[in-house]
């Protein structure tokens, strides 16, 4: 059986998971949203079906590797243009809609 210091989950709520990381040096306690874990699952899905590196879908969504390998581990979170770029490089997000344009911008259109 672990013990609290070496679980990888905190605590598991509808709301979130918090995670922690640790190294020799220093402890992360990361708060990451349901949400967050939902699009990192589908990013997962997609580059098990593709067969694809990571480092092949994080340039296609414009991001830099070492920061699309974190956001993929939960070591930090998913900015929204970020999630819209994955969406538009072809990953199916939950709640993210590729085509979605705000009304806002529909005017300027």
């Amino acid at each position: 059986m672990q013990n609290a210091q070496n679980r990888k989950y905190l605590d598991i709520s509808p709301v979130g998971v918090s995670r922690i990381f640790s190294c020799a040096k220093s402890t992360k306690i990361v708060r990451v949203t349901t949400s967050q874990v939902l699009a990192s699952r589908a990013v997962k899905n997609y580059l098990a079906r593709r067969g694809c590196p990571m480092g092949t879908l994080a340039k296609e969504a414009g991001m830099k590797p070492a920061r699309f390998y974190e956001r993929l581990r939960g070591r930090s979170k998913w900015t929204v243009d970020e999630l819209f770029a994955l969406a538009d490089a072809g990953v199916q997000i939950p709640g993210i809609d590729p085509t979605f344009i705000p009304a806002w911008l529909e005017g300027a259109q």
